[in-house]
């Protein structure tokens, strides 16, 4: 290896000053240079051929080797398995002889579609076929099932609870279809706005039943209890309302961590939350006023 000049060095960056300088993606480039050799230009002759050695030597110490295996790849051979070292070897052959095969997809298996076809492609002709595509689709689909588990079963117990408040199943109606109402146009409204349910918040959804649940029982038992004629004109309606701005308020925050999956589930909290009480101020008390006609319970 020929010696480096430093002079040939100093010209070589010149050169590359002049070349950044030209297109605009590499003024980063040329601002440093140019710094660089400032620097180098101020400085005595002998630091400065220091540095320029130094300088040579970090951007092309390992440039013999790589070019070495550079070349001698572009000279590969086919080889066998007793041409690999035996740790490798043995990753590939387990000890009843069964050997591993690898299968690669030619498309790319991070969209759930795509990954969805290949699983059922290699498991057409392997059943028992796995790796990180099918851990991956295998994990999301227990995932997305206990979830699914989790809103039924907050449904019913909500349901219950508000059935032993409101001493009636009409009354449970009032309550429930509202919050199942705001739960699907919560959902709808989330491909609207292009922001899918993800692992952190698809937890939201449960959230949302337990906390949306409560304004509705407030409204259900004001009128049941005091015959209130214009819920609008009571003081239930805006309690309920401050209390449901102040919770978005509070969980909307979430929506500004720098965390993706915890900004998008206070993003879904927030509009949940805020589809919840727009059915609860609007729908719930149109119901109430057609259909919600009965008796006067005891407060």
């Amino acid at each position: 290896r020929v010696p480096p000049d430093p002079v040939a060095l100093d010209a070589s960056l010149a050169k590359l000053e002049a070349a950044a300088a030209g297109s605009a993606d590499a003024a980063a480039l040329e601002t440093a240079v140019a710094a660089l050799r400032a620097r180098l230009a101020a400085a005595p002759a002998q630091t400065r051929e220091r540095e320029l050695l130094a300088l040579d030597a970090a951007l092309t110490s390992g440039l013999a080797e790589d070019l070495k295996r550079l070349a001698a790849g572009l000279n590969a051979t086919k080889f066998g398995r007793d041409a690999l070292p035996q740790n490798l070897a043995d990753r590939w052959l387990a000890s009843g002889g069964r050997e591993l095969v690898e299968i690669t997809p030619k498309e790319n298996v991070s969209d759930n579609g795509t990954a969805s076809r290949f699983i059922a492609a290699v498991r057409g002709v392997v059943p028992n076929a796995t790796g990180l595509p099918v851990v991956y689709q295998e994990a999301s689909a227990t995932v997305v099932a206990a979830f699914e588990r989790a809103l039924l079963y907050a449904f019913v117990m909500v349901g219950v609870i508000i059935y032993l408040s409101l001493h009636g199943w009409k009354d449970t109606v009032f309550v429930v279809v509202p919050l199942v109402l705001a739960t699907l146009v919560t959902a709808a409204l989330t491909v609207l706005i292009d922001m899918p349910f993800n692992y952190a918040n698809i937890i939201a959804l449960p959230l949302l039943v337990g906390m949306g649940v409560d304004n509705g029982i407030h409204v259900v038992h004001r009128l049941r209890t005091e015959r209130a004629t214009e819920l609008f004109d009571t003081s239930t309606m805006r309690a309920v309302l401050a209390s449901a701005l102040t919770t978005i308020a509070s969980f909307g925050n979430l929506a500004f961590s720098p965390h993706v999956g915890t900004a998008s589930m206070g993003i879904l909290l927030a509009l949940g939350l805020g589809v919840s009480m727009a059915f609860t101020l609007i729908v719930l008390p149109a119901w109430l006023k057609v259909f919600g006609a009965g008796a006067q319970r005891p407060a």
